[in-house]
C-alpha cells in the first residue's frame, strides 16, 4: 500500500510562539508530525507553505488580510518551514500558496497513492480547505485514495470551528478524521 503525506502550513510565523500569526500549542505536535515523515518515503511527501508579497499585503482586499496581520512573507525566516521539516521534504515537493489551498499540481506526485494523511496547521483554514482541494483534485482524475487526517499532528486556533470542519468532511467527503490522542 503506497502512502503520502501532506503537512500544511507547518511553518515558523504559525509554529514558533513569537511568530507573526503564532498558533498556541502548535508546537506540540512537532515530534508527532516529524514521526509522520520518518515512516514516509522522502518523495512521497508534500508541504505547502503560505508565502505572502509583504508590499501586496497592504493592497490586498481580502478576507485574510483584513482579519490577520502580515505572515509568511516570503524571503523571511517566518515563511520556512518549522524545525528539520525541510530536509524531510524534496524541494520540488514544497508548494507556495497565497491563498488557503493550493492548487492541483501540489498533488501530481501522489495521484498513485493508495492513502493520504494530512497534518498541519490551522486545522479549520487551511488543513480543511487543502483536504477538500485534495479530494476534489483527485475526484476530478478519477483517484479516490482514502484521505486521512490525523489530528494528532494537527493544531486549530478556534476548537469549535475545526470539529465543525472536520464533521463536514467526514459526512460531505468521506474523509477519515483520526481524533487527538
Amino acid at each position: 500500500m503506497k502512502k503520502g503525506l501532506i503537512i500544511v502550513d507547518y511553518q515558523n510565523d504559525f509554529v514558533k510562539p513569537d511568530g507573526a500569526l503564532s498558533v498556541p500549542n502548535a508546537d506540540t505536535v512537532y515530534e508527532y508530525i516529524l514521526k509522520m515523515a520518518d515512516s514516509t518515503p522522502k518523495e512521497l511527501i508534500v508541504a505547502t507553505i503560505d508565502a505572502h508579497n509583504e508590499k501586496e499585503w497592504e493592497l490586498l482586499n481580502t478576507p485574510e488580510s483584513a482579519k490577520y496581520p502580515p505572515h509568511c512573507v516570503k524571503g523571511t525566516q517566518g515563511c520556512k518551514l518549522y524545525g528539520e521539516l525541510e530536509q524531510k521534504v524534496e524541494a520540488g515537493n514544497i508548494f507556495e500558496k497565497n491563498a488557503y489551498a493550493p492548487d492541483k499540481t501540489a498533488f501530481y506526485n501522489l495521484e498513485d497513492c493508495d492513502e493520504i494523511f494530512m497534518v498541519g496547521v490551522v486545522t479549520e483554514i487551511c488543513v480543511y480547505q487543502t483536504a477538500i482541494a485534495l479530494y476534489t483534485a483527485m475526484a476530478n482524475i478519477n483517484k479516490y485514495p482514502k484521505i486521512t487526517v490525523d489530528l494528532n499532528g494537527c493544531y486549530h486556533l478556534n476548537e469549535t470551528a475545526a470539529k465543525q470542519q472536520m464533521q463536514y468532511l467526514k459526512d460531505y467527503l468521506g474523509i477519515t478524521v483520526i481524533e487527538r490522542a
